[in-house]
């Protein structure tokens, strides 16, 4: 099996907004996503299956300030009109104007 890289991806974000999180495989049984629109928004998401909760990073909300969720819930799929509205506010402005700071804090 090879150990090249299959996806590499360059912060697009400035240095207000913090050290982005380093994501790799090394760890087993979880969901690693990533998204990036037109304006180089970015975001990145990882998902413990064993502990039943995810982390999502946004690049313009502050890299440094990991949103948390998870609890095991059952996922219900938004309607197909709705989809691609949610996920344009979220990396286009829409995640309550949320910007990056130097008073940014990890999340506990």
């Amino acid at each position: 099996m090879s150990e090249r890289p299959i996806f590499r991806v360059t912060n697009r974000h400035t240095d207000a907004c913090g050290t982005p999180p380093a994501v790799d495989d090394s760890e087993p049984d979880r969901y690693l996503g990533y998204f990036e629109n037109q304006y180089g928004q970015q975001a990145t998401f990882v998902y413990d299956r064993a502990r039943r909760a995810g982390t999502l990073w946004l690049g313009d909300a502050g890299w440094e300030r990991p949103h948390a969720g998870g609890g095991g819930g059952r996922c219900r799929r938004r309607p197909r009109s709705n989809r691609a509205g949610l996920a344009g506010r979220v990396l286009e402005g829409g995640h309550a104007g949320l910007t990056c700071s130097a008073e940014s804090a990890p999340m506990p």
